[in-house]
This record gives C-alpha cells, structure tokens and sequence, in this order.
C-alpha cells in the first residue's frame, strides 16, 4: 500500500529531528565548557524554532491541506 506525505511537512519534520540533534550537541557540550557567543546564539535560535515548531502542530497551524498557491505537486507517494 502506499502512503502519500506532504513534501512541506516531511521537510518541516526532519527539520525539528535535526533541530533537536543540535540542542542535544550543544546543551552536553554547555556542561563540559562554556558556550561561546555564536554557540549560544545558535543554541538559542534552534530552541525558538523548536518551540514555535511545536506550538504550531498544537495549534495545528501545520495541517495538511493545500493552500490556495498549492497543488496536487507537493505531494509524493512513498512505497
């Protein structure tokens, strides 16, 4: 069977996997030392797209309908 996704979402998705992979790295490397300025501005930066990430899925802001400037190109089928 197969199983369509939204290319948007998909994206949206790894992003946060990738965002929280990074949150991780830093907040174990804040224990071991001191962040420095671009470190911290970056630890910063992931956390509020992390959290505005989940505030909108809660919201569901994210919901899978197209928009008007959408079409039926956005999505691909996964086998």
């Amino acid at each position: 069977m197969a199983e369509t996704i939204h290319k948007k979402q998909a994206w949206l998705d790894e992003m946060a996997a990738i965002v929280q992979k990074d949150i991780t790295t830093l907040e174990v490397l804040q224990k071991a030392r001191k962040l420095n300025k671009k470190e911290s501005n970056f630890l910063q930066l992931c956390s509020a797209y992390l959290y505005l990430y989940k505030m909108a899925e809660l919201k569901e802001f994210l919901s899978p309908v197209l928009s008007e400037d959408e079409d039926e190109t956005n999505f691909e089928t996964i086998h």
